[in-house]
């Protein structure tokens, strides 16, 4: 699954509402291009997955598991 795309989101909240026994999320993604020529393009599409996609799953995970009760 590609969390970038436009929907990203909405598969991992469709997947937590339909599968409600979740203990863990893993986001196991990064992308790294070499840069020489330091193109704009490729790194904001490397921050968009490095670090936009993570912030988003991460504060989805944060509020599943706030919901369930599993937060400390």
């Amino acid at each position: 699954m590609d969390i970038t795309e436009e929907k990203g989101v909405d598969k991992i909240k469709s997947i937590l509402k339909n599968n409600n026994d979740f203990d863990q999320i893993i986001f196991s993604a990064g992308y790294g291009d070499l840069n020489e020529k330091l193109n704009e393009i490729i790194e904001l599409e490397t921050i968009n997955l490095n670090v936009t996609a993570f912030t988003q799953i991460m504060c989805l995970g944060y509020d599943y598991f706030k919901q369930k009760g599993k937060v400390i």
